[in-house]
């Protein structure tokens, strides 16, 4: 189910609220009471449909995120799609890479990335902008709703009961997200890697200041940094780096041979030498994220492109790797 599918259900349930609000803005309550009850009664219900309005207005911000979200979905298999080609244009013959054919398809595929790139950073803000503290909003504002003994409101109030908890369900991003597309995973500002944000990749990270900018190892410093707030620890190796890193934290950290979201993982350092993180699981199916996919150290500016996202499935990831990866899960 694409996040679109959840934008129709927030978008319907925004449609029930300002149904809701019709009717009850119809009741000619003068026909019934009179004097200061009539007055009370429209005055209560003027509150009540403000209120009630206002949650219209977050399910149409929360409905049009979801909906941007399947975009930026979208721009960034392109943006990895480019990334990858790139990757294997990169390993052509000494003698095609001076062709004309090469440097074409190299610049269609360098336009293709950035042209990716350019609308995932377009979308991003605004997305950001339309989730920003909307649950927060929305709850303190049903909170705020205070219910009437008066007779007229009783209907509206059992409409409002039977639709809300559908309505705040679908505002709650957590579920959203186990529900979707990516299991259980770390929340949407974590998802990827900010590297506007230098102190993670270039004034704190022990691997750019040694010079291997561009590593798997600085890579995974970098993104756990960001996630966790802290320095994780590792300095070595990437096989060494979940057992420098549980040796560091073990009131944090455990070890295990089946990853959560946020985990870290090194490779048996025999076959391969490799670290990287764990950003979503659901059932056997993992999505990965790691870097150095050139094999080199590289400058902020190559290095800050050369990583990844993909997902497979526990036993694909083991065999990939030669067995005997290990996983650091946050407790």
């Amino acid at each position: 189910m694409a996040y679109g599918d959840y934008a129709t259900v927030a978008k319907d349930g925004a449609g029930n609220y300002d149904t809701i609000v019709t009717d009850v803005t119809s009741i000619d309550f003068s026909s019934c009471w009179e004097g200061s009850a009539s007055d009370k009664q429209t005055t209560e219900i003027k509150n009540i449909t403000s209120e009630i309005s206002t949650q219209s207005s977050q399910l149409s911000n929360f409905a049009s995120a979801l909906t941007m979200i399947d975009d930026y979905d979208a721009e960034k298999k392109k943006y990895e799609d480019a990334l990858a080609a790139l990757k294997t244009l990169s390993k052509e013959s000494a003698e095609y890479k001076k062709t004309e054919a090469y440097s074409n398809a190299v610049a269609r595929e360098e336009g293709n990335r950035d042209d990716a790139k350019g609308k995932m950073d377009e979308l991003k803000p605004k997305i950001e902008e339309l989730l920003g503290g909307i649950s927060d909003t929305y709850s303190a504002n049903l909170s705020d709703i205070s219910k009437t003994e008066l007779v007229p409101t009783n209907s509206f109030f059992n409409d409002f009961a039977k639709c809300h908890g559908a309505v705040l369900k679908a505002l709650d991003l957590k579920v959203v997200l186990k529900d979707v597309h990516i299991g259980s995973g770390l929340t949407p500002d974590k998802m990827n890697p900010n590297f506007d944000k230098t102190d993670a990749w270039v004034e704190k990270n022990p691997y750019a200041m040694s010079g291997y900018t561009g590593q798997c190892t600085w890579f995974a410093w970098g993104r756990f940094y960001e996630i966790y707030g802290y320095d994780p620890g590792f300095r070595g190796d990437g096989y060494q780096c979940v057992g420098q890193l549980l040796a560091a934290h073990p009131d944090k950290f455990y070890k295990s041979d089946k990853p959560v979201p946020g985990a870290v993982f090194s490779t048996n350092g025999v076959t391969r030498n490799h670290v990287g993180i764990i950003i979503a699981v659901d059932g056997d199916t993992i999505t990965v994220q790691d870097g150095n996919y050139n094999g080199s150290s590289d400058s902020f500016a190559v290095a800050k492109n050369d990583w990844g996202t993909w997902t497979t499935t526990l036993s694909e990831f083991q065999a990939r790797y030669g067995g005997g990866v290990v996983f650091a899960n946050p407790k």
